[in-house]
């Protein structure tokens, strides 16, 4: 991967900070119903999305990867 490619990465992970408390349960864990658990992890992505992002799950990943792009094609 050159610099250009990880520049272009670092810049479309701006796009998962739109994700609100309510979104980011839909997309993450659309089927818990547990509160505290969903607080927690919402926590962990406000506070440090990177560490959060590095938890994922290669399904979770594209969930993500999805949204991001869903949201840079709505900008353009």
């Amino acid at each position: 991967m050159g610099f250009d490619n990880f520049l272009e990465i670092i810049m479309d992970l701006k796009y998962s900070q739109r994700l609100n408390k309510p979104t980011f349960s839909r997309l993450f864990y659309p089927n818990s119903t547990d509160e505290a658990f969903l607080s927690g992890e919402w926590y962990r992505f406000a506070t440090d999305p990177l560490r959060f992002i590095w938890t994922l799950t290669n399904g979770q990943v594209a969930l993500l990867y999805d949204y991001i792009y869903g949201e840079k094609e709505g900008d353009e």
